[in-house]
């Protein structure tokens, strides 16, 4: 029973995970959304339509997308062809998943289209199993570091409800990060495990994972630096260099392989798409190295990682203290978050859109799993472990409500501050649901005003259903150049649900050039009550021949 028992701990911290998704943060039906459609759509493209260029993307309509109006946002043109800026290995991890929901689908009255419920809840089921093999990893590197098994238990329990990281796994499982944690820890651990025994087998192991850690997501190619917190001092440090590069370089050539040859599978995607070997997909996009947001970034009330997880913070002054004693360990710790943060916080939007938390840190939470573990090592007495966990445990409950309130748009996805926080508290009511997703712009006095009135349509959704109607083109209003706000009045009652009212702006061809929504609860707060709900909409860049198109649309029973 010995052997087994610490894996059962992992799986007592996944049963704890889906006890508190099942009880109070609910399941969700559609998970393939967002960033996360880009980093799936290679499967059905590959296995279904087969077409690589996303062709079908342009009529394809199913139950839970409209793809002519969502893939906009991540498909680029490349040669003339159409690519996905996203990389593909996320897509490989979800592979059986994808291909056991495809058999279900084909055998079930589901549709096998890619995109039914067996396919969401494939992905839902592949973030679960991919959490459970993150925290073993994680518990195996912390036996690395000598902490003791009821800490690493702790921890493990920490990690998983006091961080945005239960969001990555609940409510948005299609994004990379719980992927990335899962192969961060592996590679550090067999990273480690290399350091210790110099061995080829390790040493192939840890080139592979290296190579599906920088095909998910090529920035976390920092993390190969992890590893080398194991030494003790900076003589073994170069100990290990001088031994790879003289008496392993076979080790070396087997870890380079095994990287380059999972690493090989981008370009060989790119060349079948558009015929050639190097392509980014990320235009107007990229990194701003001479201008780093580092303070926001880890303190900013918008996205900031020890605002929004205090138990980063926590750990790492804990850790840093604790580790004072060693000069490599400490600056090593010092060195690699520094250069994370240095990086991270250098992309263009360094609070990485609309989500919960700081979500690019997930993948280097083992450096603060260390850096706890390290400080609650050293506390000694388990009287002081258990006063420690009693503080640290409370926020667990703090993580929870507000991942609550991030799904239920209480808090503010893209602009929070320490007002708002203020404001909304640790509140789950619904008078704060939708508050900060209204847009109300001031106009100027030299502005002119159009005024279009016409009862234009009549609509009763049911559940999960879209209805549109087109309300402006050239023959309504003759200078589109000159429109930069589109205000909608809506007469509507409101009864629940999440609910859009969207407005979107098509080019001649059909190509959606401009698609936002607003949610109705954002206007009407009042349930089964009628009112007039103002919808602002700011735009630019239209032409003369553009369409203007309204969509209602139900996500859930209303």
């Amino acid at each position: 029973m010995g052997k087994y028992f610490h894996w059962i701990t992992e799986l007592l911290v996944v049963i704890t995970v889906l006890l508190v998704i099942n009880n109070y943060l609910g399941n969700q039906e559609v998970v393939i959304k967002a960033d996360g459609k880009g980093y799936y759509d290679y499967l059905p493209a590959t296995f279904i339509y087969h077409d690589l260029n996303f062709g079908y993307t342009d009529t394809l309509i199913t139950k839970y997308y409209d793809h002519h109006a969502y893939s906009s946002g991540y498909l680029k043109t490349v040669n003339g062809r159409q690519v996905d800026k996203y990389f593909p290995g996320v897509a490989v991890l979800w592979m059986p998943f994808f291909l056991g929901a495809h058999l279900y689908a084909l055998n079930s009255e589901y549709p096998a289209d890619g995109y039914s419920l067996p396919y969401q809840k494939s992905i839902f089921f592949s973030a679960i199993l991919y959490l459970f093999i993150g925290l073993l990893f994680l518990r195996k590197v912390l036996e690395k570091f000598k902490v003791q098994k009821h800490l690493i238990f702790g921890i493990q329990l920490l990690f998983s409800l006091a961080t945005p990281l239960l969001n990555y796994v609940q409510y948005d499982p299609s994004f990379t990060h719980v992927y990335s944690f899962a192969l961060v820890n592996a590679m550090v651990y067999f990273g480690i495990l290399f350091i210790e025994k110099r061995r080829l087998k390790e040493a192939l192991i840890f080139g592979f994972l290296l190579g599906l850690i920088t095909i998910v997501r090529p920035v976390n190619l920092m993390a190969i630096l992890i590893p080398f917190l194991s030494f003790k001092s900076f003589d073994e440090f170069w100990v290990f260099v001088k031994d790879v590069f003289s008496i392993h370089k076979l080790a070396l050539i087997y870890s380079l392989g095994s990287f380059f040859l999972v690493l090989s599978m981008v370009p060989i995607i790119w060349y079948i798409q558009t015929e050639q070997f190097f392509i980014w997909g990320y235009e107007n996009e990229g990194f701003n190295f001479t201008n780093p947001a580092f303070f926001d970034f880890l303190f900013s009330a918008r996205k900031g990682a020890f605002v929004h997880t205090p138990l980063l913070l926590i750990s790492l002054i804990g850790g840093l203290f604790a580790c004072r004693k060693s000069k490599y360990q400490l600056m090593s710790m010092v060195f690699i978050l520094s250069l994370v943060t240095y990086v991270l916080s250098s992309w263009w939007s360094w609070f990485y859109g609309a989500s919960y938390g700081s979500r690019p840190m997930i993948e280097y939470y083992i450096v603060f799993a260390i850096l706890l573990g390290i400080f609650l090592r050293q506390l000694n007495k388990w009287i002081w472990h258990l006063m420690a966990f009693v503080v640290l445990f409370g926020l667990i409950p703090v993580n929870v409500i507000q991942t609550f309130q991030y799904q239920n748009y209480i808090m503010d996805w893209q602009e929070m501050t320490f007002d708002k926080f203020k404001t909304i508290g640790l509140g789950t009511e619904k008078k704060f649901r939708g508050m900060y997703f209204r847009n109300e712009p001031i106009f100027l006095e030299n502005q002119k005003l159009h005024s279009i009135s016409k009862e234009y349509f009549e609509m009763d959704i049911q559940a999960s259903e879209q209805k549109d109607v087109l309300i402006l083109t050239q023959d309504t209003i003759h200078d589109f150049s000159k429109v930069n706000w589109i205000m909608l009045v809506a007469d509507m009652t409101y009864e629940t649900g999440d609910s859009e009212l969207i407005l979107e702006i098509k080019k001649r061809n059909g190509d959606v050039k401009y698609h936002f929504g607003y949610y109705v609860f954002g206007t009407l707060q009042k349930e089964n009550i009628r009112g007039i709900g103002n919808y602002y909409y700011g735009i630019s860049g239209m032409d003369k021949e553009d369409e203007v198109t309204v969509k209602v649309v139900s996500h859930t029973d209303h």
